[in-house]
């Protein structure tokens, strides 16, 4: 695809009018040379700094798969498809393969012939043992979080992959960190290094890092006070966990104290995830509480709080929380509470935070609520289609009062004002969506 086109979609559908110096050598080193290793943190634009190379080789549509992106888990080959999919052109598409939604959808998708996959390995590996999808096609390969990769043990499934691709041209792999060493049968041995781990530093300087001590075991109390001390109007805060379970306890006791939140951990369904994501986005929930595994490939803006409620378990694991914070230029502030027997690792370097006594200030309540549809994407809904028709059929509102709309696979939500969303639904519920009668109620 032609750049220009590129530039002026990135800008159109992202905001994104000039690359930063790491995207703009990614896209230089790719014409010179066929593989590339990108060390970046997390929040310096990787995504997009693989897709410019990734777009740019895509030639005419002709059928067959042409590049394939490998990612460690669903919700990061989500983001990497939510940021693709708007940019392709002439007639090209993309496939998401991962766990935990409709296989039905998946194989027709693959079916409509993609150019691009999108994948988790365990997945693909699957579907090519099975015979539906066939790699020999592939000129392009981008595995992303390599480090992660080999963390979760995908070796196997990376080597398996990699040996069907008989006409392989190009690889781009990705790494926050250095920690892992990437596998011999991989690109590494030849490759170009653009190493921005250095970046760290600069990412370190926009976050500002507290202690704070609970006097009893149990910290809910603690992370009780400190919340109404910390949640911003417009900013969001994500407390981490050790465990499913304590997502839900921590959760739900934060509720009981009249502190709203939304839950996520790798038991709930696939789409009680994609939900508590759109939700936390559009301003429904200004708090999640989760464990690690949304400290990866989830794509949150304007996170402006990361609270590790239990300690990571790593310096890693600590960098990666961290990173859903203060991304690009953005400032943010990192809260890490500890018990009086709790021993602070070293690599924890932070000053401490002393509670006020009393906590007379409110977590109050968002003035957003979200709008379930039962349609979306499989049933071709688009932005455009649920803004039109909330519009004509609403007068009262305005294309302001109408927050930003979530499109998953077979469901659309939809952030509007608390106090008007009953009524919307009472008008709506008469009225058909592209000729179709649907399903709503709030989220």
């Amino acid at each position: 695809m032609d750049e220009k086109v590129t530039m002026h979609l990135l800008a159109q559908r992202f905001g994104i009018t000039s690359l930063n110096p790491m995207q703009l050598n990614m896209l230089k080193a790719s014409k010179a040379c066929n593989n590339i290793c990108l060390y970046s943190p997390t929040g310096t634009g990787k995504t997009i700094a693989y897709l410019l190379p990734l777009l740019g080789a895509l030639s005419q549509r002709n059928g067959t798969l042409q590049s394939l992106i490998l990612v460690p888990t669903r919700e990061l080959a989500m983001q990497v498809g939510q940021v693709l999919r708007p940019l392709l052109r002439n007639g090209h598409h993309v496939t998401l393969c991962y766990g935990g939604h409709r296989s039905a959808d998946e194989l027709s998708s693959i079916q409509a012939l993609p150019s691009v996959i999108v994948a988790t390995p365990g997945r693909l590996v699957d579907l090519c043992k099975r015979g539906v999808v066939t790699l020999t096609t592939v000129k392009m390969l981008v595995v992303d979080e390599v480090d992660k990769m080999t963390e979760l043990g995908f070796e196997n499934d990376l080597h398996f992959l990699i040996k069907q691709m008989s006409n392989l041209k190009k690889q781009v792999l990705t790494s926050a960190t250095h920690g892992e060493k990437i596998p011999d049968f991989m690109c590494n041995n030849d490759a170009t290094i653009l190493d921005y781990c250095s970046e760290k530093s600069k990412v370190d300087a926009r976050i500002s890092k507290w202690i704070v001590k609970s006097e009893q075991r149990d910290k809910i109390g603690t992370l009780c006070k400190l919340l109404p001390n910390i949640v911003e109007e417009n900013g969001k805060t994500i407390v981490f966990v050790n465990y499913r379970d304590a997502v839900s306890r921590v959760s739900s006791l934060l509720a009981s104290a009249g502190i709203e939140n939304v839950a996520y951990h790798g038991a709930l369904d696939q789409i009680e995830r994609e939900k508590a994501v759109a939700m936390l986005n559009n301003g429904t929930y200004r708090i999640m509480v989760t464990t690690d595994l949304g400290a990866r490939g989830l794509d949150i803006d304007n996170v402006t709080n990361i609270v590790h409620y239990h300690l990571p378990v790593s310096e890693d694991i600590f960098t990666h929380r961290n990173g859903r914070t203060a991304r690009v230029d953005a400032q943010g502030s990192v809260w890490v509470i500890t018990g009086d027997d709790e021993p602070l690792p070293v690599w924890i370097d932070a000053k401490e935070y002393h509670l006020p006594l009393r906590t007379d200030k409110p977590v109050t309540g968002s003035e957003i609520k979200s709008l379930w549809i039962n349609s979306g994407r499989h049933e071709k809904i688009s932005r455009g289609d649920v803004l039109g028709w909330i519009l004509k059929n609403v007068p009262q509102l305005t294309s302001e009062d109408v927050g930003k709309i979530s499109v998953g696979e077979h469901y659309t939500i939809v952030a509007l004002p608390a106090s008007k969303i009953d009524d919307v639904i009472s008008v709506l519920k008469s009225t058909k969506l592209k000729g179709n009668r649907v399903k709503i109620s709030i989220a």
